[in-house]
């Protein structure tokens, strides 16, 4: 038996983007080791809808949650830089986690991340190695991402991605 799926992606809910501003403490952003500032962070809510095909037919449909994330700033030569990822989770979930730091790697969609760097007009999908738990993990700089709760619907987000010299960290309160 085979299985495959076919997922689509794109504010499928058409849900509305919230934008809160950041003030340090509450974020470090750096790209190639420069600072990003006047940080601010972006996020949704949405679905990816996926279809399992069993043997070349098609199975069932589902959805799948999914949070879209984003931090974006202005680097030394006033230019914009951003960061966005999409995670395979929900508010819900995140509140589940207890007090401690969870690591969360494996909720990222490794396809629809984003970067756009400091002093480059162009963006484009992020080079990372997610872990795989096999011997190859031993030869790559490994992305992670982890979150501690703060409170109900608050968490601050620590991702980094050694391959593409990334290092962030910010405060969200979700609403």
């Amino acid at each position: 038996m085979s299985k495959a799926y076919v997922g689509k992606i794109g504010n499928i809910n058409k849900t509305k983007e919230v934008e809160e501003v950041l003030n340090f403490p509450d974020y470090v952003f750096e790209i190639d080791g420069e600072d990003v500032k006047d940080a601010k962070v972006t996020y949704y809510y949405d679905n990816m809808e996926s279809v399992e095909f069993v043997d070349g037919k098609r199975g069932k449909e589902f959805l799948s949650p999914l949070l879209c994330l984003e931090i974006s700033g202005i680097d030394d030569n006033s230019k914009n830089a951003f960061l966005s990822f999409m995670l395979k989770l929900d508010l819900e979930t995140l509140n589940s986690f207890n007090n401690g730091i969870e690591n969360i790697t494996k909720y990222m969609l490794e396809t629809e991340a984003f970067i756009k760097k400091p002093n480059e007009d162009k963006s484009g999908f992020l080079d990372f190695y997610l872990p795989t738990d096999k011997k190859d993990d031993m030869f790559h700089k490994l992305t992670s991402l982890y979150v501690l709760k703060l409170d109900n619907n608050k968490f601050l987000f620590k991702l980094t991605v050694p391959s593409e010299n990334v290092f962030t960290y910010f405060e969200v309160n979700f609403k």
